[in-house]
């Protein structure tokens, strides 16, 4: 994935699952960042402000459908896009795994699959606080972001 912040070349990683199918980028800070048509998830506890026709966000722990916006400020992000949807359902034989081997529940006839898991960083959060549990944070804990 080639991108640009303005003039200048932004710093990122490929995550662990991308392939020339499904292209998956992490950015510890995305601000300036140009997104042609991909999802943007904000794996941040802080919203992620777009400079778009309309000026939006995207809020902490949440993704969006962008195309062609800017982002004006963010924390961490991931940037993902689909370039290949020929033999897309192939994931399973490059480590993906569908989700009906995790939830035998889960209907056959729906193609969901988990990507090998990646390991980004650590956060600090309260899981109540998180979760909607309790309207005030209370008691902060580490956790891995994956």
């Amino acid at each position: 994935m080639s991108v640009h912040r303005g003039t200048g070349l932004l710093q990122h990683r490929s995550l662990n699952f991308a392939d020339d199918f499904v292209a998956a980028d992490f950015f510890e800070n995305g601000a300036g960042l140009h997104v042609e048509s991909s999802i943007v998830v904000n794996l941040s506890s802080d919203r992620l402000i777009i400079d778009d026709a309309i000026k939006t966000s995207i809020a902490p722990w949440r993704s969006a459908m962008l195309s062609k916006a800017t982002i004006e400020q963010s924390g961490r992000i991931a940037v993902l896009k689909v370039c290949k949807t020929v033999d897309l359902g192939g994931v399973m034989f490059r480590g993906w795994d569908w989700l009906g081997n995790r939830i035998r529940s889960f209907p056959r006839q729906t193609p969901l699959f988990i990507s090998p898991p990646d390991t980004i960083g650590e956060v600090e959060l309260d899981p109540l606080f998180f979760t909607g549990e309790v309207a005030v944070e209370r008691q902060m804990q580490r956790f891995v972001l994956k």
